[in-house]
């Protein structure tokens, strides 16, 4: 079973991702839900889970911020946005994938598998 966190501002959004992740990836297992990067961080060094979901627009720190906080990553990253211009950035944090909103389910399925590959 491989884990991992949500991490989005807007409720409605970490919603239909877990119910599509629950639907259509089941050997994921969704650990719990941040709706800020302060909220995350601590939820990322409790849970330590395998692959995160995070947006990158939120209020107070982005998501880039949050993982600037961390001095080694020992998780995956998938880019949940609503913004294409960053995804050179999430490159530069070696991101599994960068999904834009409204997320494509078949683009949610490819790139929780290229997390567990």
């Amino acid at each position: 079973m491989y884990t991992a966190l949500i991490i989005d501002d807007e409720p409605k959004l970490r919603e239909v991702l877990k119910i599509k992740l629950n639907t259509f990836c089941s050997d994921l297992r969704i650990l719990g839900q941040a709706g800020d990067a302060e909220e995350a961080y601590l939820m990322i060094k409790n849970m330590k889970p395998q692959l995160i979901f995070l947006d990158i627009s939120m209020p107070v720190e982005s998501g880039f911020d949050l993982i600037e906080k961390f001095d080694r990553i020992d998780f995956e990253i998938i880019f949940v946005t609503g913004y294409n211009e960053y995804a050179l950035d999430a490159l530069k944090v070696s991101a599994v994938d960068y999904l834009l909103k409204p997320v494509q389910t078949e683009n949610l399925i490819n790139a929780v598998n290229k997390a567990k590959s």
